[in-house]
């Protein structure tokens, strides 16, 4: 028998991984608050989230993707994400691109201090098939957090779309 601690996930393995969650549709980005948790201020350097953490502190409301698909590096792709560009490609790769485009009607006013992605949400019965924006109220399960991010507080506007990408690896 091998030594278990030279085993890792091989390319094709995160391909594997990629493609299962590629086909989900369930992927959500929640917006939230603070609370009373020392909120941090504008050019205050946000604090890093704890790493066992499980939820939002203070969550706002949340929206579905409006795009999933596959990604790959580009470097005259139109998907900029940090140094790298990338493309939209219908290849399995390991790169899940992920787009979140708030209308300006939702969630306005809300400050916003941590950003979560969540996948397997589960919605309130009651909520029709084409709402995509979700109220902590409307929600049912919310799912596993996926990814957290602590940012400068910025408020959202009802004059402005809020449109946000992130490219996960796998």
């Amino acid at each position: 028998m091998g030594n278990i601690f030279n085993m890792f996930m091989v390319k094709e393995g995160h391909k594997a991984l990629c493609k299962t969650l590629r086909e989900r549709e369930d992927w959500y980005l929640a917006i939230g608050d603070c609370g009373n948790e020392n909120p941090w201020e504008l050019h205050e350097v946000p604090p890093v989230p704890d790493f066992e953490t499980k939820d939002m502190l203070q969550e706002r409301g949340r929206r579905r993707a409006s795009t999933i698909a596959y990604v790959k590096e580009d470097p005259v792709g139109e998907i900029g994400w940090g140094s790298t560009f990338w493309s939209i490609t219908t290849e399995n790769t390991m790169h899940l691109y992920l787009k979140f485009a708030f209308s300006p009607d939702e969630a306005v006013d809300a400050t916003v201090r941590q950003i979560g992605i969540f996948l397997g949400t589960k919605v309130q019965d009651l909520i029709p098939p084409g709402q995509f924006f979700l109220q902590p109220q409307d929600i049912k399960e919310k799912g596993i957090l996926f990814w957290l991010q602590n940012v400068e507080p910025r408020v959202f506007s009802p004059f402005q779309k809020e449109t946000m990408e992130y490219i996960l690896t796998f």
